[in-house]
């Protein structure tokens, strides 16, 4: 969920859809806004939260699967 910190085998891309998403990877923090997009390892410790008050829709393609 959001505010968990996430680290496992693999990469990862995100684009946000709708709203705002805070992504932490590693030391850094990035605000992504709607139309940004992010590519990381999954082997750097992220997670990853909501500051504004509406809705998040992003875009998250994980490999490899984690379901």
């Amino acid at each position: 969920g959001l505010g968990d910190v996430y680290k496992r085998q693999g990469e990862e891309f995100a684009h946000v859809l709708e709203g705002t998403l805070r992504l932490w990877i590693g030391n850094e923090t990035h605000d992504l806004q709607a139309g940004d997009s992010v590519h990381f390892k999954s082997t750097v410790k992220h997670r990853l939260e909501n500051p504004g008050e509406k809705p998040v829709a992003a875009l998250w393609v994980l490999t490899p699967p984690v379901f």
